[in-house]
């Protein structure tokens, strides 16, 4: 993949945002596209920028990490990684559907696989762009096992991915309901 991954900061402590940034700008497949010192500001930075990632403190004022990214659940949204000094606070974050949860202080190594991850899932996001159709993911005899944005990356709506049905389960909705 050519492109960098589109990144936006939010954390109300300034230095953690200044290490975060310099850490960041040791990656060459990363674009900063900016920050956000509380979560209102996170969420106009979110719209405004539309990022592919966004990497959120848990907590901040006016809104927590968790608020911004709840806030966009029914519409399109980056990837989002909590950054937070608790741990405690990681059920909540994939409740809210986290793509990853980093501890404070960041490790150099564990970021540099999370952007490897992130760069895999836009990849796959960017094919499913270029060729939607159910034949090509195989599709006709499917049942849900999870859910993505899909889209260019300004302009993501969710899909969901399927694999093929046991023999056991009914093929269609239609089938289950008449039993």
């Amino acid at each position: 993949m050519s492109e960098k991954v589109r990144v936006v900061i939010a954390d109300d402590e300034r230095p953690a945002r200044l290490y975060l940034t310099k850490l960041l700008q040791t990656f060459q497949e990363v674009e900063l596209l900016g920050e956000a010192e509380n979560g209102p500001a996170a969420v106009e930075l979110i719209k405004r920028t539309k990022p592919d990632l966004a990497l959120l403190d848990l907590q901040m004022p006016g809104l927590d990490g968790l608020a911004v990214a709840r806030s966009f659940q029914k519409e399109p949204r980056p990837l989002v990684v909590f950054v937070t000094a608790h741990d405690k606070f990681a059920v909540s974050a994939f409740e809210v559907e986290a793509f990853d949860f980093l501890l404070k202080p960041i490790d150099r190594g564990r970021l540099r696989d999370l952007f490897r991850r992130a760069m895999k899932r836009l990849e796959l996001i960017d094919l499913l762009e270029e060729d939607p159709s159910p034949e090509r993911a195989g599709a006709r005899e499917t049942a849900p096992i999870g859910d993505i944005w899909k889209g260019s990356r300004s302009n993501r709506r969710r899909i969901f991915f399927f694999c093929r049905s046991p023999k056991s389960l009914p093929s269609s909705p239609m089938e289950s309901s008449s039993t």
